[in-house]
C-alpha cells in the first residue's frame, strides 16, 4: 500500500504469524490495496496501535 491514509474494513485471527521487529501478530486487517485488489489482509504488526497478539482497537471482527 502506498504512504498515506488507509482504511481497513475489519480484522480477523487468520492463524498465520507475522513478526517485525519487537511486534508479532496473528491478526490480520482487511482492505483493498493501490492496485486494484479487494479483499487484501494486512498483518495488523504493520499497523499503529494495539499489543502483541492482539487485535488492533476499535477495528471490527470480519
Amino acid at each position: 500500500m502506498n504512504a498515506g491514509t488507509n482504511y481497513f474494513y475489519c480484522q480477523a485471527n487468520l492463524g498465520r504469524r507475522e513478526t517485525f521487529g519487537r511486534w508479532t501478530n496473528t491478526w490480520w486487517a482487511k482492505t483493498d490495496d493501490d492496485s486494484g485488489n479487494s479483499g487484501v489482509y494486512v498483518s495488523a504488526v504493520y499497523l499503529k496501535g494495539g499489543r502483541n497478539d492482539a487485535p488492533v482497537p476499535g477495528l471490527p471482527t470480519c
